[in-house]
C-alpha cells in the first residue's frame, strides 16, 4: 500500500488495454470482411442465372474443345502452349477446365467462380490495405468501392474475362506476400511472392506493371524509402527479377498477338493512338464518378472530340502535378495517382489490341489507386471538420446506397447477348460489333428477319467487318438464298482469308448448289486453319459421304466425334457407316 492508501496499478493494466482494443478491431475486421461478401453477393448472385454470351464465351468455354475436355495432360500442355484467343494466360485456362470438370456445360458453375473470385479480392484488398496502414475504415471503404463498382462488372459477369479476376487474385496475394516478405526478408519469401507474381501474369499479361506497383508501395504505406541513393538502389535492384519476368511475357504477349492478328498498330496512326489513349485516361475516371452508359464494345471514333481530349490532357496535368507537390505530406496521392495511370499502360492503347477504344474490364485493378488517393484525401482533408466522423459515415453509406442498386443493374444486362447487345447498342453509337453480335443471337434462334437488319447496319456502319459479311451470308442461306450467301462468304475471306468459320459456311453452300470440287477445298483449308474445328470435320464426312469415299468418310466423322463427343448426328452417320460395311 501506498502512504495515501491508493494500491499501486498493476503491471500489465495498459496491455491489456490494447489487447481489448486490438481485438475490437479484428471483430470489426471480420465485420467488414462478411459485410464484403454480402454486398459482393448482391450485386452478382443474379449471375448463378445467367447465361454464356456470344462474344468470347464460344472461344473460351463453349466450342472449345480443350475446355471441353476438361483436366487432362494434354490439354493441360495445351494450355501452357498456345496462344489461342491472342493471349499466353495458361492459368486461365485450366481455371475453364477445372469448371468444365466440375460444372459441364451449366453457365452457373462458371459464373459462380468468377463471383467467388472477385469476394476473394474484395476481402484480400480491404486487408492488405488495413494491415500496412491500419486505417481500418478507409480500406474498408476501398475495398467496398472495388467490390460493387459498376465498371467492375463486365469483368465479374462476364466468363470469358475470367483472366481478370483470377489475375486480381494473384496480384493481391502477391502484394501480401510482398508485405511479408519486407517485414522478415528472406529468401523463401522473397521467392514465394515471385512465384505468385508469376501466376498472376500467367492468368493475365497486364500485370505486367506490378514491379512498379511494389515500388510504389515501398514509398507508402510501407515507408522503405529515406536511407539514401543506396537505399533507393537496392529496392530498385530487389525488383529486377519481377522486371525480367514482365518483360519477357511482354515480349511473348506482343509476338502472338501479332500472329494472331490482334495488334491493330498499322491502322491507326500514332496521334490517332495517343489522342485516345489520353481521352481514355479521363473517361475512366469520368466512369468511375458518373457510370452511366457503359457497354460491352466502344467503337473507335471515326474523329476525336477535341475538347474532350484538351479536357483529359489538362486534367491528368493538374493531377499529376498537384500530386508530386504533395508527395512528402500526402505521399498516398502520388502513390494512387501513379497506381492508376502506370496500370493502364499496358492497355491504355498507344500500342493499340483488338478493336475498341477502351474497355470496362481495364479498370479492374488500376481503379484501386484512384479510390486510395481519393478516400485518404477525403480523410485528410476532413481532419477539422466538426462533425468529421458523421459526415464521412453518411458520405460513405450514400456512395454504396448508389453504386449498389447501378451494379445490379448493369449485372443485370449480361443475362444473356440479347440484353447485353441491345443495351449496348442503347449507350453507344456507331456499334457495329454490338449489331453483329445481337443480330447473330437473333438468328441462332431462327428470327432471321429481325437479325438480318443488324447485319446490314453493321456493314453500313463498317463495310469490311469480315464476321459481320460471314453471318448475313450464313442468315441468307438459313433462307434458302445460296448465291447471295457465298457471295457474303467470299467478301469475308476478301477482308479475312484466314477465316476459318467462313471457309466452313462457303464449302457448305458450295456443296448444296453442286460445286463439290470447290467445296472440298474449302473444307480442306478450314482444317489447315484450325484442325480442331469439329463442324468442318463433320461437314466435310457428310459430303465425302455422298461421293461414295466412305473410308476418308468414316475417318472425318469419327475426328469429329472425337472433339465433339455428343454430336447425335455424326454418331448416327457412323452406326450407318458400320452397319452397311
Amino acid at each position: 500500500m501506498s502512504r495515501s492508501g491508493k494500491k499501486k496499478p498493476k503491471s500489465g493494466a495498459k496491455p491489456r488495454v490494447v489487447a481489448r482494443s486490438s481485438e475490437a478491431d479484428n471483430f470489426k475486421a471480420i465485420l467488414v470482411c462478411v459485410f464484403l461478401v454480402v454486398i459482393v453477393s448482391i450485386v452478382f448472385a443474379q449471375t448463378l442465372h445467367h447465361d454464356f454470351i456470344n462474344y468470347d464465351d464460344d472461344e473460351y468455354i463453349t466450342q472449345n474443345v480443350h475446355v471441353l475436355n476438361g483436366l487432362n495432360w494434354a490439354d493441360v500442355k495445351w494450355a501452357f502452349t498456345t496462344g489461342h484467343t491472342g493471349y499466353a494466360h495458361p492459368i486461365t485456362w485450366l481455371s475453364h477446365q477445372l469448371d468444365y470438370q466440375m460444372h459441364g456445360r451449366w453457365p452457373g458453375g462458371h459464373h459462380l467462380t468468377s463471383v467467388l473470385l472477385h469476394a476473394a479480392n474484395s476481402v484480400l484488398l480491404f486487408l492488405f490495405f488495413w494491415r500496412t496502414t491500419k486505417a481500418l475504415w478507409p480500406s474498408a471503404f476501398v475495398a467496398a468501392i472495388f467490390a460493387i463498382h459498376p465498371l467492375h462488372v463486365e469483368s465479374v459477369g462476364w466468363v470469358a474475362e475470367r483472366k481478370d479476376v483470377l489475375s486480381g487474385f494473384f496480384f493481391l496475394l502477391t502484394l501480401h506476400a510482398y508485405v511479408g516478405y519486407v517485414h522478415k526478408r528472406d529468401a523463401s519469401r522473397y521467392l514465394l511472392t515471385l512465384c505468385l507474381f508469376a501466376a498472376g501474369i500467367l492468368s493475365k499479361p497486364m500485370l505486367v506493371s506490378l514491379p512498379a506497383v511494389l515500388l510504389l508501395l515501398d514509398y507508402w504505406p510501407l515507408k522503405r524509402f529515406g536511407g539514401g541513393k543506396s537505399k533507393t538502389k537496392s529496392l530498385i535492384l530487389e525488383k529486377i527479377p519481377f522486371v525480367l519476368i514482365a518483360a519477357l511475357w511482354s515480349l511473348i504477349t506482343f509476338v502472338i498477338q501479332g500472329k494472331y492478328g490482334a495488334v491493330a498498330e498499322a491502322k491507326l496512326g500514332f496521334g490517332m493512338r495517343a489522342g485516345n489513349a489520353i481521352l481514355s485516361y479521363g473517361t475512366y475516371l469520368w466512369n468511375t464518378v458518373w457510370p452511366q452508359n457503359l457497354s460491352l464494345f466502344y467503337p473507335y471514333p471515326r474523329a476525336l472530340p477535341l475538347g474532350g481530349v484538351v479536357l483529359s490532357a489538362v486534367f491528368l496535368i493538374v493531377m499529376s502535378i498537384l500530386c508530386l507537390a504533395r508527395r512528402k505530406t500526402s505521399p498516398y496521392l502520388i502513390v494512387g495517382w501513379l497506381w492508376y495511370l502506370g496500370m493502364l499502360l499496358p492497355v491504355i492503347g498507344f500500342i493499340q489490341v483488338g478493336e475498341q477504344a477502351r474497355a470496362d474490364r481495364y479498370t479492374y485493378l488500376p481503379l484501386i489507386g484512384f479510390c486510395v488517393l481519393i478516400t485518404w484525401g477525403v480523410v485528410e482533408l476532413s481532419a477539422k471538420w466538426r462533425w468529421r466522423r458523421e459526415i464521412l459515415t453518411a458520405l460513405g453509406a450514400l456512395a454504396l446506397i448508389v453504386l449498389i442498386p447501378l451494379a445490379h443493374l448493369q449485372a443485370s444486362y449480361w443475362r444473356n447477348s440479347e440484353t447485353l447487345w441491345s443495351h449496348s447498342l442503347a449507350s453507344t453509337e456507331g456499334n457495329y460489333i454490338a449489331h453483329n453480335n445481337l443480330g447473330n443471337d437473333l438468328m441462332h434462334r431462327q428470327r432471321l428477319d429481325e437479325a438480318i437488319p443488324h447485319f446490314e447496319k453493321a456493314l453500313e456502319i463498317l463495310p469490311s467487318y469480315a464476321e459481320a459479311n460471314n453471318n448475313l451470308g450464313y442468315a441468307l442461306a438459313l433462307k434458302d438464298q445460296w448465291t447471295p450467301a457465298i457471295h457474303y462468304y467470299e467478301i469475308a475471306l476478301g477482308t479475312k482469308p484466314d477465316y476459318a468459320k467462313a471457309h466452313n459456311n462457303l464449302a457448305v453452300a458450295l456443296a448444296v448448289t453442286g460445286k463439290n470440287d470447290e467445296a472440298l477445298g474449302h473444307f480442306r483449308e478450314v482444317l489447315r486453319i484450325d484442325p480442331d474445328f469439329a463442324d468442318a470435320h463433320a461437314n466435310l464426312g457428310h459430303l465425302l459421304l455422298q461421293l461414295g469415299r466412305r473410308d476418308e468418310a468414316s475417318a472425318e466423322l469419327t475426328e469429329a466425334l472425337r472433339l465433339r463427343p455428343d454430336d447425335p448426328e455424326v454418331r448416327e452417320q457412323l452406326s450407318q457407316l458400320d452397319q452397311n460395311r
